[in-house]
């Protein structure tokens, strides 16, 4: 079947929902997801090896000491090996009277659920399908590692929404919906390298679909 007559079939589905009635449940799905995290880790977010160093350059950043970490010989030395925008956010939760460990429970919850909406976006973006994007938004919520990576104090859930936020608009931009969210585009992808060093290979694959004809 052709990509075209899928999207057509798609179209068709779209009907049984009304625009605002498919926002208003990918919406109340993502905030239902949001608020099971929130409530199975009341006691606490989970932590890793790495969640230790976030939560301890967060707290150097909040204390006004920098992107700093005790090293391996215990010497309190600024941290390079580790992307700063992550524990600049937990710290950013300090303003609020929040320790890093718990504002990176909330970030955690709101990415869960932000998450969630990009894949549904996505989804419905490439299929005109309302019933294959509240699918993709329950498997997004419900699949292990998505849980299991959203409920630890780790920096994947905000690299997994900065990436998905930077190609939505990539997606936009060639569409030529606006030429302004070749920007957005760039700034998300641009973000996501400072989450995880890793996302420098996004920045090639958005440039190669750029200039492909």
């Amino acid at each position: 079947m052709s990509e075209s007559s899928f999207k057509v079939r798609g179209s068709a589905t779209a009907g049984f929902l009304s625009r605002t009635a498919f926002r208003t449940l990918v919406g109340a799905l993502a905030f239902l997801g949001s608020c099971i995290l929130l409530i199975s880790t009341r006691w606490g977010i989970g932590t890793y090896p790495d969640s230790v160093v976030y939560i301890g350059v967060a707290r150097s950043i909040f204390e006004g000491s920098g992107v700093r970490f005790f090293n391996d010989a215990s010497q309190f030395v600024p941290i390079t090996q580790y992307p700063p925008l992550y524990p600049s956010v937990m710290a950013a939760f300090g303003i609020m009277g929040l320790d890093p460990l718990t504002g990176s429970r909330w970030i955690s919850a709101l990415l869960f659920a932000g998450n969630a909406i990009l894949v549904a976006h996505m989804v419905y973006h490439e299929t005109l399908s309302r019933g294959a994007s509240l699918t993709a938004a329950f498997f997004s919520l419900s699949s292990f590692p998505m849980v299991y990576i959203h409920s630890m104090a780790l920096s994947e859930p905000m690299f997994i929404f900065l990436v998905f936020l930077g190609f939505s608009f990539l997606g936009l931009y060639l569409q030529g919906l606006s030429p302004w969210m070749i920007y957005l585009s760039a700034l998300t992808i641009g973000l996501s390298c400072l989450t995880r060093y890793v996302g420098i290979a996004f920045l090639l694959t958005g440039t190669v679909a750029i200039f492909l004809p």
